[in-house]
Parts: C-alpha cells; structure tokens; sequence
C-alpha cells in the first residue's frame, strides 16, 4: 500500500519533471512561482532554499523506503520464526504420534503376549482335562472288573458253599441217621 503510494507519487514528479518544471525531488523540476510550504520560490536564497525543499523530500521519501525496507525485513523475520515455530510444532506433533504408536504397539503386544500365555493355558488345561477323563474312564472301568471278578469270586464261592453243604449235607443226614 505505501508502495504504490510511493510509485505514484514518484510518477507525478516524472510527470512534473517532463512539463519543464523543478524537482519535488532529486532530479525533478518544481515551477519557479510555486510557494512550498509557504515559502516563495524567487526569495531570499533562490538556489538554497530548493536545495533545502529537495534534500528535505530526498531524505523523506528515503525514510519511507528505510521503513519499508525495515518492515520488509521484519516481516520476512516474523515469518521465518514463525516457520520455525510451525516446524518445531509439526516435529513436536510427529514424535508424539510416534511415540503413542510405539506405545499402542506395545499393549498389542502385551496383550498378544498375554493372549498367547492364556491360550497355552487353556490348551493345558484341556489336555489336563483329557488326562482326568481318560484316568476316570480306566478306573470305572477298572472298578467294573473288579466288581466282576468279585462277583465271580463270590459266585464262585457260593457255589463250593453249595456243593460243600450237598455233598456235606448227604453226611449230616447220614449222621442224624445214625444217631
């Protein structure tokens, strides 16, 4: 905004530079009968007090452009921090996403640690599980020949019984017989 303000200042002193008349400025004509902030051109020094009026606008307009050149340079450090800033930012940004995805990782893995310990935990008690099956299934089956042959042995004894007391029984009764 003040640049084009400068340019076209600039562009009218050109303009007054071409018409034949003195310089607002360096090299730029000003009219002879022009009264400059109230002082007229033709007195007291004619040639000091232009040279005043033009070193004075000279070191105007220069100021100007020292600020804009100072405010440019401002700028251009503003941004630069400000681009730093950001970039601080976005690294700060990208190794806290790091390091909660690291982070995640390492539940993953503890919990897929902790899975896999609870799978073989399972699978030992299923296979403890078939060990107790298979243990209570052998000593049924082993009660069950045990009671077989038990059975067999008290058949087997009821029957010597049996034969003992008829064959023993024949004695008895030939002993009462006699007696």
């Amino acid at each position: 905004m003040v640049q084009t303000e400068i340019a076209k200042f600039e562009e009218k002193e050109h303009k007054l530079a071409s018409s034949g008349l003195v310089s607002l400025s360096r090299d730029q004509p000003v009219p002879a009968d022009s009264s400059l902030g109230g002082i007229k051109q033709g007195s007291g020094y004619p040639g000091s007090q232009n040279k005043l009026i033009l070193q004075s606008n000279s070191k105007y307009i220069q100021g100007i452009r020292q600020r804009l050149k100072e405010n440019a340079v401002a700028r251009e450090e503003r941004q630069r921090r400000v681009d730093r800033f950001l970039m601080e930012q976005v690294k700060a940004l990208e190794a806290q996403q790091a390091q909660l995805e690291d982070q995640m990782v390492r539940r993953l893995m503890r919990q897929t640690q902790q899975e896999q310990r609870l799978a073989e935990q399972l699978m030992q008690i299923r296979r403890q599980k078939e060990v107790i099956l298979e243990n209570r299934l052998f000593r049924e089956q082993q009660y069950q020949e045990q009671t077989e042959r038990d059975f067999q042995q008290a058949l087997d004894r009821e029957a010597v019984r049996t034969a003992f007391s008829h064959s023993m029984g024949g004695f008895i009764g030939i002993y009462r017989l006699q007696y």
